[in-house]
C-alpha cells in the first residue's frame, strides 16, 4: 500500500516502471532526496548550494544532490536547536 502511495506522489517509482525492487541499495543522496520530496511533494526544490560553503565532502556544488543534503542537514540542525531548548527550558506542564 505504502509502495503505491509514493509512486502516486511520484516520490518512488521503483527500479523499472512496473517492478519495486526492494533489496536494491540506496544511495545516500538517493534516500534523502525521497525524504525531502514526501515532506515537501514530489515538485520540492531546495535552494543551489554556494561553492566552497558545502558541509559534505562526497556533495560539492557541482552535485545535484547537493541542495538536498545543505536542506536536510539545515532541517536537521533547526530540530537540534529546537531539542536544545526544550531541554534548557522543561515544561512546567503535569
Amino acid at each position: 500500500r505504502w509502495i503505491e502511495r509514493l509512486a502516486a506522489l511520484n516520490i518512488d517509482t521503483g527500479c523499472t516502471a512496473t517492478t519495486f525492487c526492494p533489496t536494491d541499495k540506496v544511495k545516500r543522496g538517493d534516500f534523502i532526496q525521497r525524504v525531502l520530496f514526501a515532506k515537501n511533494g514530489a515538485g520540492f526544490a531546495p535552494p543551489g548550494c554556494i561553492p566552497g560553503s558545502e558541509r559534505f565532502d562526497d556533495a560539492l556544488a557541482t552535485d545535484p544532490i547537493c541542495p538536498f543534503a545543505e536542506k536536510i542537514a539545515s532541517d536537521i540542525d533547526t530540530l537540534n536547536n529546537g531539542a536544545r531548548r526544550l531541554e534548557v527550558h522543561p515544561s512546567t506542564r503535569p
